[in-house]
Formats: structure tokens, C-alpha cells, sequence
């Protein structure tokens, strides 16, 4: 079952997505958002510190997606190092949920795929033995208190689905404001 590829949260029809969206909402505490407003303001201070001075830039690779990206990576516990394989990862994700991938390249996007998942799986392994302050190990702790409501492989289901769907409604966000100010500033 430990190599197995779970079904993804969004997936899920309810009443089985509404099991794991409420653990998942109660590891969302007022408490852990209002605690990541310095590191959401850091992050944006540093990204735009890099495109300063510069007459053009992609607002999409320069800010729009590193930081939604980056806030969400690290609120579930993902160290920092890994950041740009699940970048990549999750550009993998994207091809093969909107795209229309030649058959060339859908045995690469399944073998990423794949090991996405069992990167995530890892990481709440890895959590399992070493919490920290994030959300794998707010999970894991509601894991602890009841092993049958909360599995680890579902888990790494809620990280799957947040680590994309996480950050890629608020890159769009920021991209299609950015495009509305300009078009009606």
C-alpha cells in the first residue's frame, strides 16, 4: 500500500471529501495564517527585490507563481531545498490535468507524477519521526488521535492537492489583476 498512488482529495466525491477537507481546515488555524503574514511579506519583499531596477520582467516567473508557491511549500513542511522540484513537479501536474501532452511525453509526466507522489509520501514519513510547526505535522497529530480518521496515505493526498491547487488560483490571481490594473489603472 506504501507504493500505491492514492486517490488526490480533489478527486473525491462527497461525503468522502468533506472527511478530508475538514481535517485539513482544522490544521488551517487563524493561529498558523495570522503567523505566516512575515514570512508572505518576506517572500514578496525578496522576489520583488530581485526585478528592481529591471525596465521589463515576467510578472508570472517573478512573482505571481514563486510566491503563492513558496507560502505554500513551506506551511506543509516541504524544506526549502526541494522548492524547485515540486515546482517542477507541479508544472508536470499542470500538463496533464489542462494539457494535451503528445504520447512522447505522457510516460515522462506519469513517471514525475508518480514520483511526486511518493516524494509527499516520503515527506509525511519523514514528518512522522521529526514534527515540526507546519501542516504535515498539524495532520499528523490528528492522525495520531484517531489512526481510522486520518490515514497517512491520506495524508499525502491533502499535501498533493494543496501543493498545486494551493497555489496555482492565487498566481492567476495575481497575474490577472496585475493585467486588469494595467488595462483600467
Amino acid at each position: 500500500l506504501h507504493d500505491a498512488l492514492p486517490i488526490s482529495m480533489v478527486s473525491l466525491d462527497e461525503p468522502a471529501h468533506a472527511r478530508l477537507r475538514k481535517p485539513a481546515a482544522r490544521a488551517f488555524s487563524v493561529k498558523r495564517v495570522t503567523a505566516m503574514i512575515p514570512a508572505i511579506e518576506a517572500t514578496t519583499t525578496a522576489l520583488l527585490d530581485a526585478v528592481t531596477g529591471r525596465p521589463e520582467f515576467d510578472l508570472i516567473a517573478a512573482l505571481a507563481f514563486p510566491l503563492p508557491a513558496n507560502i505554500v511549500f513551506a506551511l506543509m513542511g516541504v524544506p526549502e531545498r526541494d522548492y524547485p522540484q515540486l515546482k517542477q513537479w507541479c508544472g508536470y501536474r499542470a500538463a496533464l490535468g489542462w494539457g494535451r501532452p503528445a504520447a512522447a511525453d505522457q510516460v515522462e509526466i506519469a513517471t514525475n507524477m508518480a514520483a511526486y507522489r511518493r516524494y509527499l509520501r516520503d515527506l509525511v514519513d519523514a514528518k512522522a519521526l521529526d514534527r515540526a510547526d507546519d501542516l504535515a505535522s498539524d495532520l499528523l497529530a490528528i492522525h495520531d488521535e484517531d489512526p481510522g480518521r486520518l490515514t497517512r496515505d491520506e495524508i499525502s493526498s491533502i499535501l498533493f492537492s494543496l501543493s498545486f491547487a494551493g497555489h496555482e488560483t492565487t498566481a492567476s490571481l495575481i497575474g490577472n489583476t496585475a493585467r486588469r490594473l494595467l488595462e483600467v489603472p
